[in-house]
């Protein structure tokens, strides 16, 4: 009886064909090691090859990166990097806001503030909002601060590619 009982719990033995042999363990951790050392050698030509991108946040003249303000960062640095201004007009847009800062004609602290505003309400793409809110803060103070669409216009590209860069999406 025992030996009946041991024949019901233990695995049948199936003929395995001729042809094919168990792969042993060393060869599928061989081949696995294989491609992962292809794929990783893939991935750093890769990022080699594309190492920056337009809207990517790079660093300034004196090597640190631009997306916190200290004394050796622009302004104008860092409202591009915030703001995430990519195209050349949005950039135009930027430079004349850092204009108005430095004739005092806008508070520093003012247009900061309104950087981290625009950041919390649209962190994809601050831009347009703090454009919008840049205008009616300095309105309340007498200031007239351009929109992105009137420097295109003054740089002579059409109006309606400004409107499709400053929109919200």
């Amino acid at each position: 009886m025992f030996s009946f009982a041991n024949s019901l719990f233990s695995q049948p033995e199936f003929p395995q064909p001729a042809f094919s042999q168990p792969a042993s363990r060393s060869i599928v951790l061989g081949a696995a090691k294989s491609r992962f050392v292809w794929l990783m050698a893939i991935l750093c030509i890769g990022s080699q090859v594309c190492n920056e991108a337009p809207a990517q946040i790079t660093a300034n003249s004196s090597g640190q990166s631009a997306t916190m303000l200290t004394p050796t960062t622009s302004l104008y640095d860092f409202l591009v990097n915030r703001l995430r201004a990519t195209s050349t007009d949005q950039r135009d847009y930027v430079r004349e806001i850092v204009r108005l800062v430095d004739q005092k004609r806008l508070e520093k602290r003012l247009v900061l503030a309104l950087e981290r505003y625009a950041r919390r309400k649209s962190p994809y793409f601050p831009l347009p909002v703090y454009e919008r809110a840049l205008r009616v803060e300095a309105a309340k103070r007498g200031v007239t601060v351009p929109l992105i669409r009137e420097i295109v216009a003054r740089n002579g590209a059409s109006a309606t590619e400004a409107v499709r860069d400053s929109r919200i999406r």
